[in-house]
């Protein structure tokens, strides 16, 4: 008792929420059968043959048993169901199909023989050789897991994998098994061809009920309240057995047969597909009630379409979750569902409808060829009482109503009717009234296609001329404010009125080519073939939408309580919510949102031509809107739009001329850069709205869409992992929650993967190691040969030239030693051993900087203290020397050698050609840089030549700069009437080399 507590309470569950289905909801029984939407499905369409069984699992599709296979069907196109490989279905011929509540199909033989398809994966409870049963009729997943079998040569229970025919054990006394089915109270009902039997679970006995079951063909099906009824071709009776203890907490569904011709929809509606082969739908409100009833009265013109041809045989009716209803025949596919329009009834030749609203709110028309005066009751046209010769009807003003007769205009009022005869002459008959309006309570419009335009004013008759307005014109409406708007071709509107006539052309916006229709209930609407148009801040604009097609061949408008338009246009039914027509009039580039109800919600096809009263609405939301082939009724209170997002579904992965299941891996080999997905949608109501939007994620970041097609492709896909995402929705409905992916992934060849990647990054790298090294140990020697050949210089130096410098200067010497103190030479060769000593100093500092790790701060003092000693003899000036170095810092050598030269060009210029008395020079070593300072004051350097840059032929500034350049600093040469100053600063890094020693 506990499992089954526990099993009863998953049924509970499961109850739930089939109740909480969106859009699940039967067909309206305020509808007659042919006013729903039927659509046939043949070998033409795809359709296979033969089908013997329907079924809809729980994610939606709907699957079809044949004869030569199993088949699926999303509302557009059959598929053949392909097994994966290695598996099969056991036989062809398949008798019975049935949806268990875990989501998996039931599939049984014609021949004998049970599968189960889970998850697209095939699980057979028999095989051809050990079958324990024949021809199955039926088949059923009970609440406690078990299953069981009708056929041809009893009734069978499987349970845990073990097969038991009923028998006398059970109490059961059926040589065969028609029909089997579980009810609210999870009692199992099987019905044997002569009496329906009940099964007691605690005995595991069945009894009979005391109903008789005599024919084959009887069914078990339940009402909208959950009652079981037994149907026959002839009758239906009532299963009424008392339940007990029981509680009413399993879900029930008419259970699939091989044939089920009789079906209560969810509403209570009674189908039915008697001998001859007709689909009958029986409304709620006809069935007698909860008792026995005959269904051959019920089976009446209204309710029946009638006979079909042989080959469409009806087999089994289904009513799938968004309450359509599916009819199987031998030889096809059939659906019906709602009709959100239903078209009125009428038997005259001919509609060239025109249609108003009088001031109780009864709705009337004139119709038909030749044209006859109607009051209209919801879909149907009665002949009016008086005026049915009426050729034309137009709304007037105040509510009131104007007919066009052949004798002249009646005006309907709320407080009687009055006649207007025509103007004299009057029209011939052969001349009918085409255009008709009312401009205020005592003035009209009359226009004759021959005859033309005319006005009725104050008792008398005038022609348009009289107001200054073209003849031939195209729409025409009047506020009720003596305001008259008259719509021509050329895109010319004509408003005439007590402020008088006001023309508006192109200039003024004016765009629809011709104004075939004007409204003033509101805005001041114009439409024609090039759309529709507002008048605002005394322009037309334009009303955009996204299918600017939809916004063409308007001829009527209903403007509802709540400020919702309906359109009435050469498409369909335009609706257009109050919200947002006024958002699409506040910004100009804001597009119209709409729904648009056409051919598949039940509108006539062809718009009217000529024709402006094609619209009418009554106070309790009902409207009519007339076509070239009908009059089609909205009715708010019977209104069943589809709103639920259909639940997206990819099919197949196709690459590499291989087709990939929903449920496969898809592993694609190296080298395939085309992708292509097949996918839909579960929509079974009107799928062919249904859009799509999708991405390949790993590819692309936003949605493609939103698209009708249901393929997708993609080339030149590098490898890598991708996932490909869908969702469906309704035209212009939200996306569905739930989205459907698949993950694709490319494999890549060697040459492609992050591996090889890396591996020739490695080599890469060691390549430019060994080439480094190998540069290296060029750069390498040839240091070392350049080191080799300097130490060689400096050898030759100081062993040859310095050391013959030396003899001579010793040779001066002893000269200079033999000469008397006052010989008058004497001071001349001083001067010369000077020179030669600056000499000698020189090249002793040439051979240090040839050797490597030569201090050049100390090589630098010292030379520029030689070097002014020498020019203190030779030109007896006042020269100063001022070094600070408190860190004791050493420059480069390279820096050493280019300061030193820069100091004695700029000391040699002040010397011979500054013509001062006192030369200064500073060498400063500070932490931020090295600086140094030559200044004199002499006359300075003219300003030309300072700004030219040198003295031509003369290049000692010249080679200051350069030589400060080499060693990045920065050289400033500032000259005037108080002398000149050299500077050139450089850098710590530059001069120094490294930091600085503290």
């Amino acid at each position: 008792m506990r499992i089954y507590r526990q099993l009863r309470a998953v049924a509970v569950l499961v109850i739930l929420f089939a109740a909480l289905v969106p859009g699940a909801r039967a067909l309206d029984g305020d509808f007659r059968i042919g006013e729903f939407h039927h659509d046939v499905w043949g070998p033409k369409e795809g359709a296979p043959s033969t089908i013997l069984s329907i079924a809809q699992t729980r994610d939606g599709w709907l699957w079809l048993g044949t004869y030569r296979g199993l088949y699926r069907f999303d509302g557009t196109a059959f598929e053949r169901f392909v097994p994966f490989p290695g598996e099969s279905l056991t036989y062809n011929a398949i008798s019975t199909l049935a949806a268990a509540p875990n989501g998996d199909l039931l599939i049984a033989y014609l021949t004998g023989g049970f599968s189960i398809l889970r998850n697209g994966h095939l699980m057979h409870m028999t095989s051809v050789r050990d079958q324990p049963f024949s021809n199955t009729f039926t088949v059923l997943g009970d609440v406690d897991g078990t299953y069981w079998i009708g056929a041809v040569d009893g009734l069978m229970h499987l349970d845990g994998g073990r097969w038991e025919r009923v028998g006398a054990a059970w109490h059961y006394p059926g040589t065969r098994t028609d029909n089997l089915t579980l009810d609210r109270y999870g009692r199992l009902f099987v019905s044997d061809g002569a009496d329906v039997h009940v099964l007691d679970r605690a005995t595991r006995t069945f009894r009979r009920t005391g109903v008789r079951s005599e024919e084959m063909s009887a069914d078990f099906v339940f009402d909208a309240a959950g009652r079981l009824w037994i149907g026959t071709d002839g009758a239906m009776t009532p299963v009424d057995v008392a339940p007990g203890a029981l509680e009413p907490d399993h879900a029930v569904n008419t259970p699939p047969a091989m044939t089920i011709r009789k079906y209560f929809d969810r509403d209570g509606n009674l189908w039915l597909a008697p001998d001859d082969n007709a689909i009958c739908m029986v409304p709620r409100a006809s069935l007698p009630g909860y008792r026995a009833f005959s269904t051959a009265p019920l089976r009446s013109s209204r309710n029946c379409i009638g006979s079909r041809p042989g080959d469409q045989r009806v087999v089994g009716i289904l009513e799938d979750r968004d309450g359509n209803i599916w009819v199987a025949t031998s030889n096809g596919l059939e659906r019906f569902r709602h009709n959100r329009l239903r078209t009125v009834d009428y038997a005259g030749p001919s509609y060239r409808a025109a249609l108003a609203r009088d001031a109780g709110g009864t709705i009337t028309a004139v119709a038909g060829q030749p044209p006859r005066y109607f009051s209209v009751d919801g879909p149907v046209l009665r002949p009016a009482p008086a005026h049915g010769d009426a050729s034309l009807v137009r709304p007037g003003v105040d509510d009131t109503v104007v007919l066009a007769t052949p004798r002249g205009l009646v005006v309907r009022a709320r407080g009687g009717e009055r006649a207007i005869p025509y103007p004299v002459p009057a029209p011939a008959p052969t001349d009918p009234v085409r255009r008709l309006f009312q401009e205020s309570a005592d003035a009209f419009w009359v226009g004759w296609t021959r005859h033309g335009l005319w006005r009725y004013a104050g008792g008398a008759w005038s022609k348009p001329a009289d107001y200054g307005t073209p003849v031939l014109r195209a729409g025409d409406a009047a506020d009720g404010h003596g305001n008259v708007w008259l719509g021509y071709a050329n895109n010319t509107v004509v408003r005439v009125g007590p402020a008088g006539v006001r023309k508006y052309g192109a200039a003024d916006g004016v765009d629809v080519r011709v104004a075939t229709f004007i409204d003033v209930q509101r805005d001041v609407l114009i439409a024609g073939d090039g759309g529709l148009q507002v008048l605002a801040g005394g322009r037309f604009r334009d009303v955009r939408a996204a299918d600017p097609d939809v916004l063409t061949g308007i001829n009527g408008l209903v403007i509802a309580p709540g400020g919702d338009r309906w359109f009435n246009t050469h498409r369909g039914v335009l609706h257009v919510r109050a919200a947002d027509w006024d958002a699409a009039l506040r910004a100009p580039g804001v597009l119209l949102r709409y729904e648009l109800l056409d051919r598949l919600d039940g509108f006539p096809n062809g718009a009217q031509i000529g024709i402006e009263a094609t619209a009418a609405g009554a106070p309790d939301g009902r409207m009519w809107f007339a076509a070239s082939s009908g009059i089609a009724y909205y009715d708010p209170r019977h209104d069943h739009p589809a709103t639920a997002a259909p639940p997206p579904v990819i099919r197949a992965v196709i690459a590499g001329g291989r087709r990939f299941g929903p449920q496969e891996a898809v592993s694609l080999a190296p080298g395939t850069d085309h992708v292509g997905v097949e996918f839909t949608a579960l929509s079974y109501t009107i799928p062919e709205r249904t859009v799509f939007r999708y991405r390949l994620e790993g590819l692309e970041r936003d949605w493609q869409g939103p698209s009708a097609m249901r393929y997708a492709s993609y080339a030149n896909l590098k490898p890598g992992k991708y996932t490909f995402a869908l969702q469906a929705a309704l035209q212009g409905g939200a996306w569905s929650r739930d989205t459907a992916r698949i993950d694709v992934e490319i494999r890549p060849y060697f040459t492609q993967t992050w591996w090889f990647l890396l591996l020739c990054g490695l080599g890469l790298a060691g390549a430019a190691v060994l080439l480094y090294r190998w540069r290296l140990r060029e750069v390498t020697g040839r240091l070392h040969l350049l080191l080799r050949e300097r130490q060689r210089i400096a050898r030759a130096l100081h062993d040859t030239f310095l050391q013959s410098v030396q003899a001579l200067v010793w040779r001066f010497e002893q000269i200079i030693d033999d000469l008397p103190a006052q010989h008058e030479d004497r001071r001349l060769l001083d001067l010369t051993l000077a020179q030669a000593h600056e000499v000698m100093t020189e090249g002793r500092h040439q051979i240090i900087d040839l050797r490597p790790g030569a201090d050049g701060s100390v090589a630098l003092d010292a030379r520029v203290a030689a070097m002014l000693d020498s020019f203190r003899l030779r030109f007896g000036k006042t020269i100063d020397l001022d070094i600070v170095n408190p860190d004791g810092a050493s420059l480069l050598c390279v820096v050493a050698d280019e300061v030193f030269h820069i100091v004695h060009e700029a000391v040699s210029n002040a010397l011979c050609h500054g013509g001062g008395t006192r030369v200064g020079v500073e060498l400063h070593y500070t932490a931020a840089a090295f600086a140094l300072r030559v200044s004199d004051d002499g006359r300075g350097i003219a300003a030309a030549v300072l700004a030219k840059g040198g003295r031509d032929g003369h290049w000692g500034l010249t080679g200051m700069r350069e030589r400060a350049r080499i060693v990045k600093g920065t050289l400033r040469i500032e000259s005037g009437a108080a002398g000149t100053v050299v500077t050139l600063r450089v850098g710590r890094k530059a001069a120094y080399g490294r930091p600085r020693r503290s």
